[in-house]
């Protein structure tokens, strides 16, 4: 986790700079800074829905990117601190659509995802399908979740490495942001 950096009112503002600037023809879809709720989830669907009908994308490609928005910002509705903002950004170039995602967190939740998504980022699509499989099956998951089924569909449904970090606010509290990359092939 990273100690040294003080983090700004909102987690992952660095991140969303740089894939706003990262190529030419980035297209902000949709964002969103402040208390997530249903409603801004929502919104966030309809927004990628759209981008999706504009471009003409295939059905498959509208699958995964709805199935990783979803993931994302249900984990920030049902794991994020109550005192905590959330910072959510969806954009589209050219070759895919990229997302970053951060909110406040307990630091012990934070370090836990961090390592399980460097983990998840070591394993190859057989291994992630395979321990997917394993832990749907497994009985102490309960329908609220907590076995982890969130972070193996994001890997699964990405198309490249998931980058995580956590930023240490005061030792009790972090923000932890990911970035993902949904491809249009």
């Amino acid at each position: 986790m990273d100690q040294g950096a003080m983090p700004g009112k909102y987690p992952c503002m660095q991140e969303v700079d740089g894939l706003l600037r990262a190529e030419k023809d980035v297209v902000q879809v949709w964002s969103f800074q402040g208390e997530m709720g249903q409603d801004q989830l929502d919104l966030a669907l309809l927004r990628a829905n759209e981008a999706c009908d504009r471009a003409g994308d295939a059905k498959q490609v509208r699958k995964r990117l709805i199935s990783v928005l979803v993931e994302c910002l249900e984990n920030i509705l049902r794991h994020g601190m109550d005192s905590g903002p959330s910072t959510a950004v969806l954009v589209r170039s050219g070759k895919a659509f990229r997302l970053v995602v951060g909110n406040e967190v307990q630091a012990t939740t934070a370090a836990m995802l961090d390592q399980r998504v460097r983990i998840l980022n070591q394993m190859d699509e057989h291994d992630l399908r395979e321990q997917y499989l394993k832990l749907l099956n497994d009985p102490a998951r309960t329908e609220q979740g907590g076995a982890g089924l969130g972070l193996f569909t994001i890997a699964r449904k990405t198309s490249t490495p998931v980058k995580a970090h956590a930023t240490s606010i005061d030792g009790q509290r972090a923000q932890f942001c990911m970035e993902l990359t949904v491809g249009l092939a």
